[in-house]
């Protein structure tokens, strides 16, 4: 029944969608098919709620499953599985069962001395078949146990690891996807600290996360990840640090690599059990058999014998090898005994050590059979190489007919390029199995790293593969992360946004986006196997009517990938490969309809109506983008190179681009120089140098809470004070600077203006100068924020100045505390001023009586008040309260049981002298006592003693008094954590 609630409220969405499509919606139209929707949909919800209940939970667990797959990544992880799942497809499960029989991996296995494993193996050797194995073996054996053992697993795939966060992401999504109690406890702490930088793209914040989510599993888990060697040194160092401090803090968490045996990879790992792959004659005939059965089922038994036979006697342990060249035998149309054999007298030259040779037979002997084929193959095969994600058959045409057309401007004109299958049967070889009948699906992807290594070493050295070869061939050509191979696919994606169409009409109509804010509108496919939303397919858009597709809109096949991966490709260029300037402008003109459209695209990848990721909030222009989405090099071209054009670039450019990062956060290094660079820039940083662009500093950079690398790492902007003292004496803004970092508990400000101030008399002049409307101090401003490491610190540089100090209404930096009561506060305070305790302000209240009168809890008022009473009994001089401002009158009109037996307790008030006859004050507040002879009539009722003994007997209110502090400051207090900024 609940499967058709869901259908039949997709339904009723599907008609309100699918009229507001067809019409043109006039003034009160719009509100008319909303409120018919909402009439529908409650009709509904009554008709069924009697069989299914209340739906509300599943509606909120599946929000939040949405929410955690949208903040992790859950793109990646569908092409994860998708991978998962075919690597389950090639693999014979015989030829990986070896490892049962290995000591050191059952070891590994059922022992909890055993954390770490290392499977090693040459290219092409079956690491990443048998790792996926691994992830089957032990969801298979772990099933039964209990508490269950959880497997969470990443394949490591060159160019997309290049940051260890995206693999830490993917590990904490599989992790939350198999334990869904703990999504909430996640997106708890991902609000908290999303307010000052985004946590999902900040390695040190996912550490966290799932070091958090390790705690709270409370259960062995197995970390298994295929492909070490293909992570960059970078992102190597990240995750091995990670799961080594991991490891030690969890031992019931294992771990398993897979790698190339290479040297570095091998010195980071140090001192690991490890498993070769070891060359053995069954292993091979098992892996030939599985491919020869897979590939070649129409021939006859004894030439798939023969052919099996061959192989395995060649493989040498490589199953890339073998499948290769099983796809070899496919292409020629190889069937009978005689043509097995010559084939195999020619391939017996091509050993599987030299991979590369085998793929120059693929490629010269069957693809180049003319010059189109050539192109054709050369730019699907470099398109591949370069893509950031499986392409489909649709894209991949579309992509290949805009490189090898350099005239076409139009998505019309393009139209229909390249025949998929023409181009498929040509790469062929190269791929993994793709389902020929499904044109839109994301599966075309090379079909081991070797092949794209080939693919671009072959661009580099062979010249004839017309107009692509880079000028002269180095190491990094070969990196498809640098140079050619991602210039290629940036500068075509770029080409392909500036086509003439994709200025011309609107991505999205009104009426769409209106409907797709509906309260409870039901977004994204849900009937993928796994039970997951589809997040990297489009297969199903035109029916689906919560999706929409680019392609039926005019915009192309090659719209999606184009406008969702065009600025990760612009993320990693390098000085010699930037994109034209104009071009890139253009793309990025301010309020442009291009613009508009290829940002509503990336911020839906999966072609909902509805916005999945916000990406960008806020007006954008060329700038702004380049700081957020583009390297380093890129910025300094723009800087150095843009005339600035205000047609182009919003009006205070440098601001604009600067303010929006708080939306994302800035995570890394470069991050932080392309701000400084921007700063300094003397074209564009005159916006940023002032009051607010500090005050942004303070609201993205990390708070105390945070650990003290994130600090350290903001260090190059925190400088940037250092160079504008004289501008910020000039326009005298400096005392306003100090205090708000005060306020906002940024150390790193304040201990820079102080040093500074320590050799220039003019700053520290500005910096202790009060405002003309209202005197205003840092240390004023820090206590009422209660940032204690800000005061500890201005107290040490120079406690005089900062503890003399008085606000607009005479209070000093005791009565300001008193506003919050946080004892921790008075801790620090009162021991360095005891004069302060017995000081008025314009009020004539001394800081006891301003505890008394403080909003703040009664515990808190009843702890500070008590650290006050502890140092003036130490202290022995002065008077802590004035007849004509009673303290105990004001605290028993409140009826503060806990305040009047502290103030006769500790305070040694007498409270006959205090409360007899005639004590009555003018000034007193409106009293919460009903009319009584006298207020030490009051107090004797509120303590609870007989009236007539009021007199008679003061010492029972003293006895009371004793008693009652005693048992408060017996009871157990908050734990009480501070945190302070490492500032060494």
């Amino acid at each position: 029944m609940l499967e058709f609630y869901q259908e039949a409220t997709k339904i009723l969405v599907t008609k309100v969608k699918a009229r507001s499509m067809r019409m043109v919606l006039k003034g009160s139209e719009l509100p008319q098919i909303i409120d018919k929707f909402a009439e529908n949909c409650e009709h509904l919800h009554k008709l069924v709620g009697s069989v299914i209940g209340d739906n509300t939970n599943y509606i909120k667990d599946t929000a939040i499953d949405q929410r955690v797959n949208m903040l992790l990544g859950g793109e990646i992880w569908h092409r994860q599985n998708e991978l998962y799942a075919q690597l389950q497809d090639l693999r014979a499960d015989g030829a990986c069962e070896f490892l049962l029989q290995t000591e050191l991996f059952r070891k590994w296995r059922d022992q909890s001395v055993s954390q770490k494993l290392l499977l090693l193996g040459d290219m092409g050797s079956g690491k990443s078949v048998t790792m996926s194995w691994v992830v089957r073996h032990l969801e298979q054996t772990n099933e039964p146990q209990i508490p269950h053992p959880k497997v969470c697993w990443y394949y490591c795939r060159y160019p997309e690891t290049d940051r260890v966060s995206q693999i830490i992401r993917i590990l904490l999504l599989s992790l939350l996807k198999q334990m869904k109690g703990l999504q909430s406890r996640f997106l708890e702490s991902y609000d908290d600290a999303a307010s000052s930088f985004d946590p999902v793209q900040n390695v040190s914040a996912l550490r966290g996360f799932l070091h958090d989510a390790l705690e709270a599993a409370n259960r062995p888990v197995f970390i298994v990840i295929d492909g070490l060697d293909e992570c960059s040194l970078e992102a190597r160092n990240d995750l091995l640090e990670l799961l080594e401090h991991l490891a030690q803090r969890f031992p019931g968490l294992k771990m398993m690599f897979s790698s190339r045996p290479e040297r570095d990879v091998k010195d980071q790992l140090g001192e690991m059990d490890s498993i070769q792959l070891e060359l053995s004659l069954r292993r091979d005939e098992i892996i030939a058999q599985k491919s020869v059965d897979k590939q070649l089922p129409h021939l006859q038994p004894s030439v798939k014998a023969l052919i099996v036979e061959k192989l395995s006697h060649l493989a040498e342990g490589s199953g890339i090898w073998t499948r290769m060249v099983v796809q070899l035998i496919q292409v020629r149309r190889i069937r009978t005994r005689e043509a097995v054999e010559k084939f195999f007298k020619d391939v017996d030259t091509i050993l599987p050590k030299d991979l590369s040779s085998l793929y120059v037979e693929l490629y010269f002997r069957y693809t180049l059979e003319d010059s189109t084929n050539e192109e054709l193959a050369s730019t699907a095969l470099k398109a591949l190489a370069s893509a950031r994600r499986p392409l489909s058959i649709s894209e991949l045409a579309w992509a290949v007919g805009l490189s090898t057309d350099p005239e076409v401007t139009t998505v019309e004109a393009l139209g229909d390029p390249v025949d998929g299958e023409t181009f498929m049967d040509l790469i062929r070889p190269f791929v993994l199995q793709v389902d020929s009948t499904d044109l839109k699906k994301h599966q075309v992807r090379l079909s081991h790293q070797s092949v794209s290594d080939f693919v671009l070493e072959r661009w580099a050295l062979f010249p004839h593969l017309r107009g692509l070869a880079p000028p002269k061939h180095n190491s990094r050509d070969l990196d498809p992360r640098f140079g050619k191979a991602n210039e290629f696919m940036l500068n075509l994606c770029i080409r392909y946004l500036l086509l003439a169409e994709i200025d011309e009409r609107p991505l999205l109509e009104p009426q769409e986006a209106a409907i797709s804010e509906l309260p409870g509108f039901v977004y994204g496919s849900s009937d993928s196997d796994d039970g997951e939303e589809d997040n990297d397919s489009q297969d199903d858009s035109g029916d689906d009517m919560n999706c929409f597709d680019p392609a039926d809109r005019g915009f192309g096949q090659f719209f999606i990938y184009a406008s969702c991966y065009w600025l990760i490709h612009l993320e990693t260029v390098t000085k010699e490969y930037l994109p034209g300037l104009c071009h890139f402008e253009r793309l990025c003109q301010k309020k442009s309809l291009r613009l508009k459209n290829w940002v509503e695209q990336r911020s839906r990848p999966n072609c909902t109506l509805k916005d999945q990721s916000h990406l960008f909030l806020g007006p954008l222009d060329p700038l702004r983008i380049v700081l957020t989405n583009s390297s380093q090099d890129m910025l300094c071209h723009l800087l150095e190179k843009s005339d600035f054009d205000p047609n182009i670039f919003l009006g205070n450019t440098a601001m604009n681009a600067f303010s929006r990062l708080g939306y994302w956060g800035i995570s890394s290094d470069l991050d932080i120089s392309k701000v400084v660079i921007l700063f300094e820039n003397d074209r564009v940083g005159l916006e940023l140098r002032n009051l607010e662009f500090f005050g942004y500093v303070m609201s993205f950079s990390p708070s105390p809470f945070k650990s003290s690398q994130l600090v350290a790492d903001w260090n190059p902007v925190f400088d940037l004070v250092n160079k504008i003292s004289t501008t910020m004496i000039q326009q005298g803004w400096g005392n306003e600077l100090m205090c708000l970092a005060a306020e906002r508990g940024c150390l790193p400000i304040i201990q820079r203006l102080i040093e500074k101030a320590h050799t220039d008399p003019n700053l520290h002049d500005e910096l202790l100068r009060p405002s003309i409307t209202e005197p205003h101090y840092a240390i004023q401003g820090a206590i009422l924020t209660n940032q204690l490491h800000i005061v500890e610190y201005l107290l040490k540089d120079d406690p005089k100045v900062h503890l003399g100090c008085r606000n607009s209404l005479g209070g000093n930096v005791l009565h300001t505390a008193s506003k919050k009561c946080i004892h921790e506060m008075f801790r620090i305070l009162v021991p360095r001023f005891h004069e302060g305790m017995y000081q008025l302000d314009k009020q004539g209240d001394t800081p006891v009586m301003a505890i008394i009168k403080s909003p703040a809890g009664s515990l808190e008022r009843f702890d500070c008040a008590q650290i006050l009473f502890q140092h003036h009994e130490a202290n022995g001089v002065g008077d802590l309260w004035i007849e004509t401002h009673n303290p105990l009158a004001v605290a028993l009109q409140d009826d503060d049981l806990d305040m009047c037996c502290l103030l006769i307790h500790a305070g040694k008030i007498d409270p006959v002298v205090a409360l007899g006859d005639g004590k009555v004050q003018a000034d007193l507040r409106q009293s919460n006592v009903v009319a009584e002879k006298s207020l030490l009539h009051a107090l004797g009722k509120l303590f609870g003693i007989n009236p007539a003994l009021s007199k008679s007997d003061p010492e029972a209110f003293r006895r009371f008094a004793k008693e009652h502090v005693q048992r408060r400051m017996d009871e157990p207090r908050p734990v009480e954590t501070r945190y302070l900024w490492d500032t060494s």
